[in-house]
């Protein structure tokens, strides 16, 4: 492993820091939009497939704005609608 005799290795103690509230949630709303961001092209892979079909950089940005239009307009459709009852 290393080229040291075992009496010449320094052997450091990790420390380790405490965040803070605002830090820690702050990593929380990283790995959040991560995941948001994660499922999002999951749902277009599976439901419009994993590859373009266009050739052309200008058809293939049309094909995705197309598959983004699709998406947002069957996500619309299986929102609930909520009314306020009182």
């Amino acid at each position: 492993m290393s080229h040291f005799k075992r009496s010449q290795r320094k052997y450091v103690k990790k420390t380790y820091r405490v965040l803070n509230w605002h830090e820690y949630e702050a990593g929380l709303r990283e790995r959040d939009k991560r995941s948001k961001v994660e499922t999002t092209f999951y749902r277009y892979k599976i439901i419009l497939g994993p590859a373009m079909r266009a050739r052309g950089l200008a058809s293939q940005r049309v094909e995705a704005r197309i598959g983004c239009k699709i998406l947002n307009t069957m996500t619309e459709l299986g929102m609930p609608c909520s009314e306020m009852i009182g």
